[in-house]
C-alpha cells in the first residue's frame, strides 16, 4: 500500500485501489510513488497481479516494484506483449489496414509514444491520444494530451509545440502553467523532437492534496498557445482586432527583444502610435500608465525621444519636482527606417512620494501636461510642479501661483522659492480655493457671479487658515490671499494671437502687505518663461525708462531705488516718475554680444507686449479696456516708456509695438527713435554728467578740455553713459575700467592714441575690451577677463592701480581700481560700487548681484581722487552724498591753504570764497544728517555725520573774511566761532570792522596768515 499512497496520507486501501481489485483488469503497471537508489534515480516501476482462487474469486494482489530494463525502452511495442496486445487492440479499433499508410503512421505513433506512458495508460485513452498525434502531422498545432493518475498522484500531460518556438524558456513557463491549472509541482519533464515540425514534452505534475481540479482540453490549450505564441502573433492577432494601419504594426515590428520580453503586443501598437508622431519638429512624447499589477500609489511613465536618450539628471529631477520619486527605468532604441534618426523609449517605474494615489482617471492628461511644459521651457522646473498632484492643479493654475510665489521673493520674503512651493503643497485645499479666489475676481465667465463667490471662498480660506499650526506658514498663505485681493487687473484669461506675451498682474502696490518704502501708485508685474519684470509707477501720468536688468533675484529693488531719483527727474516732464526693469530669463550661456542683445530685445518686446495687454487704449475721447480683462480699478490708458541701461537702441521697436497694439499714443509711446532722438547718439546723460565734471575741475582752477587728467571707471566703451563719458575730452587719460566681463588697465596712455582707440570701440557697439589694440597700449597694458582665478600683473598696471602684489584676483585688482590714486573716477551706471562709511555691506542695492558682490565696494571716504562723478544715479547709494560733501569740503578747504600761500595776490578772494562754500558745506551735511536719521540710516552714519558736521563748523584754524567790513579775519584756537560756547559769525561781525581796520595795517598779517593755511592733515 505504502508504494501507492499519496503523500503523507495513511496507508490505507483507497476507493482508487478498491476500484482496480474489483475491476476486470487482470494486471496493472503504474509507477510507485518512491524513487529508486540504485541503477537509475527514478520513479519505481510498479505491476499489480490480481491472484484467484479455483473458483474464480479474487484472493488476492501479487506487487511487484522495481525498474524495467533498458530493453523496455528500446525493443517494438510488437515485441512486448503487454504492449502488443495495446497497440492491436488500438489498431483494430482504429479500422486502419496495418499495411496501409495510414496504418504504418498509426504503428510509428505508437513506437514513439512515451514508453512509460505507454506502460501506463488505458486503451481507449490511448486511442484518443494517438488519433490526435496521428492528425498532428497533418495540421501541426499547438495541442495538449494529458492523463490523470488512476490512483490521483499525478497527472501526465504530453504538450506539442511548435520547434521553432520552443526554447528552455517556453519550456520553463509551460511547466509553470501546468503546475498552476492542476494544482500540483513539476516532478519531471521529458523533451523529445520527432520528426515534424513539432516539439513533444512530457510533464509528470505531481499532486499530493486533494481530488485534481478538472480541466477543460481547450482552456489547456488556450494557455499553452498563448505562451508559444510569438510576440509577431500575437501583434498581428492585436492588428487585426484593433484595426491598426499598417505603418503602426511596421514600427511595432522594429521594437528590439528587449522590448518584446517586456511589453505585450497591444502595448506595441499603442507605443507605436505614439513614436510615430515624434520626430525632428516634436521630438518628445509622453505616457502616464498603470498596469495590472501597480498599486494606486505606483504608476508608469514612457518618455519618447527622438534622435537621442534622455539623460536620467534631466528626467529624474523633473518628475521629483512633479511630487514623484524614480523606482526604475529601462531604455529601448528603436531603429528607424534607412536615414532617419532612432527613437529613445525610455519607461519608468514612479511612486507618489507624498503617499497618495496617483490619479490617472483623465488617463494621465493633466499630469502629461504639466510634464511637457517644464520639458518645453513654458514653466519652471521647481516644486511648484508638485501642485499638479497635490491640488490637481494643471500647468497654467500652476504658473499663477509661481508667479505670486515669485512676486513675494522680489517683494523682499525671507524664505526661499522652495519652501514657499512646500508651503503650498503642504496646503493643497487652501492653495486651490487661493487660485479659486482669483479666478472668481477675474474670470470674465465668472463676471455676475464671482464677487459672491469670492466671499464664500474667503470665508473658507479663513477657516483654513486658522487650523494651520506654524506661522511662517500662515503667513505665507495669507500674503497670497493679499496678492490676489490687492491685484486689478490681469491677462490670464485673455486670449490672444498678437506674438510672445508672458502673465502680467496689475497690483495696488499701496494694499501690498510688507512691501518697503516707497509704494508706487500702482505696478505691473511680468512673469514668463523669456522674460520677467516689474513696472512701477507713482502717478496716473507717470514717465519714466525701462531697464534691462541683470539681477535676477532682486531686480524690484534695483527699479525701486531708481524710481526715487526718477520721481526728481521727471518733476519738470510730468508730475511723479516711473521707472521699469526687466529680467530675460533665455540668454544664450557662452552667446556672442549680438546674439545675448538679440535674445534681451526679444525679451524686451515680450515684456511691453505682456504690459500693454491689460492697459487701456483711447479710441477718440472714449476708452477701450482690453479684451477679456476684468478692470477692478478705473481707467487707466496712459503708458509711455523711455531708454535706460540696455534699451537706449529700442525706441523705434516699442513704437513698433504700440503701432501692432493699435495704441493711441502710436510712435509716441517711446521717447526717442527714428522719430524722436537717439538716446545714446545724443549722450544726453554723460554730457550733462560732464558739465558737473568741468564745473568741479574748473574750482581747483583746471581745465580738462585741455589739461590731460587720470581717470578710472566702470563701464565698457559700448555703453551709454561710460562711453559717451570717455570720448567728451581729448585729454583723458584712462588709466583702467571694468565692466561684467572684462578688466582694461593702460599705465601711461598716450591721449591721442587711446582717444582714437576709444573711438572706434564706440563707434563698433560689438566690440568690447577685450577687442583694444594692444598696440595702442602703453608698457605693461593688460585686458584681464574677470572669469580668471588669479592674474600675473606687469610692474607697470600694478604701479598705476596702487595694488601692492603682483598676483591677484579680479576682485582685488577691481577693489584696487576703484581706490587708485586718479583725477576722476567715472561710473557708467552699472552699480553702487561706493557706499556710506556707517553704511554696512548688504544695504547697498547692488551689493547682492553676482557681478558685483560686497567685498568690491568701497566706502566714501577711502581713496584719494579729487572728483567722483556718476553718469546714472545707482552707482552710488543715497547714504554717502552727506559723507562726499563733507569730505569735499574738507579737501577743498585744504587746497585753498595751499592756493592762499601759493597766491598772494588772491588770498583776500580766495579765502573768503573758502570760507563761504565751508559755512554752505557746514549746513548741508547738517541738513543731510537730519535727512538721514528720519530716513533711519545706521547709527554709524549718523555719527559720522555729525562728526563731519562738528568739523566743518569747528576747524582748528580759520580763515575767512569779515561780513561786514571786508578785512581778512584769521581765529586761530580759541576765539570767536571757532570756540563751541564762544562768540558766533554774527557777533564777529559786528566787532569786525575795528578789527579788521586794525590787523589791516598790521605788517605781520601775511606772515601771519601764511602760517594758518599751511598745510595740515584733515
Amino acid at each position: 500500500m505504502r508504494v501507492l499512497r499519496r503523500g503523507a496520507e495513511p496507508v490505507t486501501t483507497t476507493p482508487e485501489i478498491r476500484a482496480f481489485l474489483h475491476g476486470p483488469e487482470p494486471l496493472l503497471v503504474t509507477k510507485a510513488n518512491a524513487k529508486s537508489v540504485v541503477h537509475r534515480r527514478i520513479y519505481l516501476d510498479y505491476i499489480g497481479v490480481k491472484t484467484f482462487d479455483a473458483k474464480g474469486k479474487l484472493t488476492g494482489e501479487l506487487r511487484i516494484v522495481g525498474l524495467f530494463t533498458s530493453t523496455a525502452y528500446t525493443r517494438s511495442v510488437m515485441k512486448i506483449p503487454y504492449l502488443r496486445s495495446k497497440a492491436n487492440a488500438v489498431i483494430a479499433r482504429s479500422g486502419f489496414d496495418p499495411g496501409d499508410h495510414s496504418g504504418k503512421a498509426l504503428i510509428n505513433v505508437l513506437e514513439s509514444y512515451p514508453r512509460d506512458e505507454l506502460f501506463q495508460i488505458s486503451v481507449p485513452i490511448l486511442r484518443k491520444h494517438a488519433e490526435a498525434i496521428l492528425a498532428l502531422g497533418e495540421r501541426p498545432r499547438v495541442r495538449a494530451l494529458f492523463r490523470v493518475d488512476q490512483f490521483d498522484r499525478f497527472v501526465s500531460v504530453i504538450v506539442f509545440v511548435p520547434r521553432d518556438r520552443y526554447d528552455s524558456n517556453v519550456r520553463e513557463r509551460i511547466g509553470d502553467f501546468l503546475k498552476t491549472i492542476f494544482d500540483g509541482r513539476l516532478s519531471a519533464y521529458y523533451p523529445a523532437f520527432p520528426e515534424g515540425s513539432l516539439a513533444r514534452v512530457h510533464f509528470i505534475i505531481g499532486r499530493s492534496g486533494d481530488k485534481t481540479p478538472k480541466v477543460e482540453t481547450a482552456a489547456l490549450e488556450a494557455g499553452l498557445r498563448a505562451i508559444v505564441r510569438t510576440w509577431d502573433d500575437a501583434l498581428r492577432e492585436a492588428a487585426a482586432d484593433a484595426g491598426v494601419a499598417p505603418a503602426m504594426v511596421a514600427i511595432a515590428n522594429r521594437l528590439p527583444q528587449s522590448y518584446r520580453n517586456s511589453f505585450p503586443a497591444d502595448i506595441a501598437l499603442r507605443d507605436a502610435g505614439r513614436i510615430a508622431n515624434v520626430g525632428p519638429e516634436n521630438p518628445i512624447a509622453i505616457d502616464f500608465y498603470r498596469l495590472g499589477d501597480h498599486t494606486p500609489s505606483d504608476a508608469g511613465l514612457k518618455i519618447y525621444h527622438h534622435g537621442m536618450p534622455v539623460a536620467l539628471s534631466k528626467r529624474v529631477p523633473l518628475l521629483e519636482n512633479m511630487g514623484f520619486r524614480v523606482i526604475s527605468e529601462r531604455t529601448f532604441e528603436i531603429e528607424a527606417e534607412e536615414g532617419a534618426a532612432p527613437t529613445f523609449v525610455h519607461d519608468m517605474e514612479l511612486v507618489n512620494g507624498f503617499g497618495q494615489p496617483i490619479d490617472l482617471s483623465d488617463g494621465g492628461a493633466l499630469l502629461e501636461e504639466v510634464f511637457l511644459s517644464v520639458w518645453r521651457g513654458e514653466t519652471d522646473n521647481d516644486a511648484y510642479a508638485a501642485l499638479v498632484q497635490t491640488a490637481g492643479m494643471g500647468a497654467h493654475q500652476i504658473q499663477l501661483l509661481r508667479a505670486y510665489g515669485r512676486y513675494l521673493q522680489q517683494a523682499g520674503i525671507p524664505q526661499s522659492q522652495d519652501f514657499i512651493a512646500a508651503v503650498l503643497n503642504r496646503y493643497p485645499d487652501i492653495a486651490r480655493a487661493l487660485f479659486q479666489l482669483f479666478e472668481a475676481r477675474f474670470d470674465p465667465a465668472m463676471q455676475k457671479e464671482g464677487e459672491v463667490t469670492a466671499l464664500h471662498i474667503k470665508a473658507a480660506i479663513k477657516d483654513a487658515l486658522d487650523a494651520v499650526p506654524n506661522l511662517d506658514d500662515d503667513t505665507i498663505l495669507r500674503r497670497y490671499q493679499n496678492l490676489i485681493e490687492s491685484s486689478l487687473r490681469t491677462n490670464y484669461f485673455s486670449v490672444s494671437s498678437e506674438g510672445p506675451r508672458s502673465l502680467a498682474i496689475k497690483l495696488d502696490s499701496r494694499a501690498v502687505s510688507g512691501l518697503p518704502e516707497p509704494r508706487p501708485w500702482r505696478e505691473i508685474f511680468v512673469y514668463g518663461s523669456e522674460v520677467e519684470g516689474v513696472h512701477l509707477r507713482f502717478g496716473a501720468v507717470a514717465r519714466g525708462g525701462l531697464r534691462w536688468s541683470d539681477r535676477a533675484q532682486d531686480y524690484r529693488t534695483e527699479v525701486l531705488g531708481l524710481v526715487k531719483a526718477q520721481q526728481v527727474k521727471n518733476a519738470v516732464i510730468v508730475p511723479v516718475g516711473a521707472k521699469g526693469g526687466f529680467y530675460p530669463r533665455l540668454l544664450p550661456t557662452g552667446g556672442s554680444r549680438a546674439e545675448i542683445f538679440e535674445a534681451g530685445k526679444k525679451a524686451y518686446i515680450n515684456f511691453i507686449s505682456t504690459m500693454l495687454s491689460i492697459t487701456d487704449n483711447l479710441h477718440g475721447d472714449k476708452v477701450v479696456p482690453p479684451k477679456g480683462v476684468i478692470r477692478r480699478d478705473g481707467d487707466d490708458p496712459y503708458f509711455v516708456v523711455a531708454a535706460d541701461k540696455g534699451t537706449a537702441t529700442f525706441s523705434d521697436t516699442a513704437n513698433a509695438i504700440s503701432q501692432s497694439h493699435d495704441f493711441w499714443l502710436d510712435d509716441a509711446f517711446a521717447s526717442g527713435g527714428s522719430a524722436g532722438y537717439d538716446h545714446k547718439k545724443m549722450g544726453i546723460t554723460a554730457r550733462g554728467a560732464w558739465e558737473a565734471v568741468k564745473r568741479h575741475f574748473r574750482e581747483m582752477n583746471r581745465d580738462i578740455q585741455t589739461e590731460p587728467f587720470t581717470v578710472v571707471g566702470v563701464g565698457d566703451m559700448s555703453g551709454d553713459v561710460f562711453g559717451n563719458g570717455m570720448l567728451l575730452s581729448p585729454c583723458i587719460r584712462l588709466i583702467a575700467a571694468f565692466d561684467h566681463r572684462d578688466i582694461f588697465i593702460d599705465p601711461n596712455p598716450d591721449e591721442a592714441k587711446s582717444f582714437a582707440e576709444r573711438k572706434r570701440l564706440f563707434e563698433n557697439p560689438q566690440l568690447n575690451w577685450q577687442d583694444y589694440n594692444r598696440e595702442a597700449m602703453s608698457e605693461g597694458g593688460m585686458v584681464i577677463p574677470r572669469s580668471a582665478k588669479s592674474v600675473s600683473l606687469t610692474p607697470q598696471a600694478m604701479n598705476a592701480i596702487g595694488l601692492d602684489k603682483t598676483t591677484a584676483s579680479p576682485a582685488e585688482i577691481m577693489n584696487a581700481i576703484l581706490k587708485a590714486s586718479v583725477d576722476l573716477l567715472w561710473f557708467g551706471g552699472i552699480g553702487t560700487y561706493v557706499r556710506g562709511a556707517g553704511e554696512i555691506e548688504r544695504r547697498g542695492g547692488r551689493s547682492r548681484q553676482r557681478r558685483n558682490p560686497h567685498h568690491r565696494r568701497r566706502s566714501a571716504g577711502q581713496g584719494c581722487r579729487r572728483r567722483r562723478q556718476s553718469g546714472h544715479d545707482p552707482a552710488r547709494a543715497h547714504r554717502i552724498w552727506p559723507q562726499w560733501r563733507a569730505l569735499q569740503f574738507r579737501r577743498d578747504r585744504q587746497f585753498c591753504r595751499r592756493e592762499f600761500v601759493g597766491r598772494r595776490g588772491q588770498h583776500q578772494d580766495r579765502a573768503g570764497g573758502c570760507h563761504a562754500q565751508g559755512l554752505a558745506h557746514t549746513a548741508r551735511a547738517r541738513q543731510a544728517a537730519r535727512r538721514d536719521d528720519r530716513r533711519g540710516s545706521g547709527a554709524g552714519a549718523r555719527q559720522q555725520l555729525r562728526a563731519d558736521a562738528v568739523d566743518l563748523a569747528h576747524p582748528p584754524a580759520r580763515v575767512g573774511r569779515s561780513c561786514s567790513s571786508g578785512a581778512l579775519h584769521a581765529s586761530a584756537g580759541g576765539a570767536g566761532a571757532a570756540r563751541p560756547g564762544g562768540r558766533g559769525a554774527a557777533e564777529q561781525c559786528r566787532t569786525g570792522r575795528a578789527r579788521g581796520a586794525r590787523r589791516a595795517a598790521d605788517p605781520r598779517r601775511d606772515r601771519r596768515t601764511a602760517r594758518l593755511c599751511q598745510d595740515r592733515p584733515v
